[in-house]
């Protein structure tokens, strides 16, 4: 008989295993140990821990119960997790899987064992089990030889297709990338697959509508399109995600202190998950600086807002339009006022159009200089009736326009002598 070589199944496979550094409150850098998928769902090691956790009704100190647990990272081998390196350099492997997490304070209406069921039905779900504080994560399976560009695209999809057929809302930042971190759990009846089938959906948003540039007056039509990229809107959907792998760990309110770039004991940092702008940020006290996630990138890999925003949209798969030169075409089709004519005779005259006859046609009647003016517009030589302009009190003029007087001015103004009729 012919023995078959045996070839491990994704829950087989190494994945990496790291302490929690209590002096640091954080992650350690560097894998403890190497450790399976299949191993990490199935434990009860750590069974006590989790069920204190999960009967503490303190939520600050469950985070410090918490803090006794190890993490893995369920779809990566990674040599270390250290900042400011490359992701070869950090990644020994990245295996063809995507890890989803369902908090149950982004889902306090979902009732999580019958989420628990449904995902079970799904057949390309590799391991499904209960996360520490009672939420749930799973383990889908992917086509082979992923990428961080490929895994983003997957995950975006079954964020999409939790969100429309079971309206629940994924952690955002445990599974759009092969480096994500997760908590040591325990179930005592966790969901396995052996053979699970592919997932090879992915999804992309579609590309953002062109953008008009602001203008106080005049006609769009006057002004170039240009396509860009909405960074609130990035900073909203991934901002957490992005802050998250700067730290290089998973972020809380009041949990483990934060450390983007105050690096002392007693960080001075702290993380709010979102503000009055609905965007996740990392203040710093003693400086009292905000980072928001495309700012904190670009600080923390020296580069402009720009091509920072532009790394983060290609990460996630958003799109990086450019700006567009105005086309000739798009030049002849602006529009523009008619452009009046003119004409000559009375009868070609028609709304829009000016009258104006030629020189020979204008008769010029000859008007004498005259530089004094008829006895009866002279004003009476007393006080106030003799002030011939308005003052700042407002005096009466020392006429009024009356019929006759206005028939008089015509009269000796306009028509010449020996014109009178």
């Amino acid at each position: 008989m012919v023995n078959e070589q045996h070839r491990p199944t994704p829950l087989d496979v190494p994945i990496s295993f790291f302490e929690y550094n209590r002096s640091h409150e954080r992650f350690a850098n560097v894998p403890t140990q190497t450790t399976t998928l299949r191993r990490m769902a199935t434990t009860a090691f750590y069974r006590q821990i989790v069920e204190s956790i999960r009967l503490e009704p303190d939520e600050e100190r469950q985070k410090e119960l918490k803090k006794q647990l190890p993490g893995f990272t369920p779809a990566a081998w990674l040599r270390h997790r250290k900042r400011d390196t490359t992701f070869d350099e950090r990644v020994r492997q990245q295996w063809p899987m995507l890890m989803g997490d369902v908090d149950k304070k982004d889902n306090p209406s979902v009732d999580m064992a019958e989420l628990k069921k449904c995902i079970s039905r799904l057949t390309y779900v590799l391991t499904c089990a209960y996360s520490v504080r009672g939420g749930l994560w799973f383990v889908v399976r992917l086509p082979d030889h992923q990428t961080p560009e490929t895994l983003a695209a997957h995950f975006r999809y079954v964020q999409k297709l939790f969100s429309t057929y079971f309206g629940v809302i994924l952690d955002s930042t445990k599974g759009g990338n092969p480096t994500h971190l997760r908590f040591v759990s325990y179930d005592p009846e966790p969901y396995i697959n052996e053979n699970a089938t592919v997932m090879d959906k992915t999804y992309t948003p579609k590309p953002a509508a062109p953008y008009v540039p602001p203008r106080r007056s005049g006609n769009p039509a006057l002004y170039a399109h240009e396509g860009f990229i909405d960074a609130d809107e990035l900073e909203r959907q991934y901002g957490q995600a992005i802050l998250s792998d700067l730290v290089g760990e998973a972020l809380t309110h009041n949990g483990q202190v934060t450390r983007l770039f105050d690096t002392t004991t007693h960080s001075a940092e702290k993380f709010y998950l979102s503000g009055k702008t609905g965007k996740p940020s990392i203040h710093n006290y003693s400086e009292n600086q905000t980072w928001f996630p495309v700012n904190a990138y670009a600080q923390k890999h020296g580069l402009t807002y720009a091509q920072a925003l532009h790394e983060l949209s290609q990460q996630y798969g958003l799109p990086t339009p450019t700006r567009q030169p105005v086309s000739e075409a798009h030049r002849d089709n602006r529009i523009r006022p008619p452009s009046a004519y003119i004409v000559t005779r009375l009868e070609d005259w028609e709304p829009g159009t000016i009258l104006r006859p030629p020189e020979s046609a204008i008769e010029r009647l000859p008007v004498d200089p005259c530089d004094t003016y008829p006895a009866d517009w002279e004003p009476a030589p007393n006080s106030m009736t003799s002030v011939t302009t308005w003052n700042s009190l407002f005096v009466q003029p020392p006429y009024s326009w009356d019929a006759d007087s206005v028939r008089r001015f015509i009269q000796w103004a306009v028509i010449p002598a020996g014109c009178e009729g």
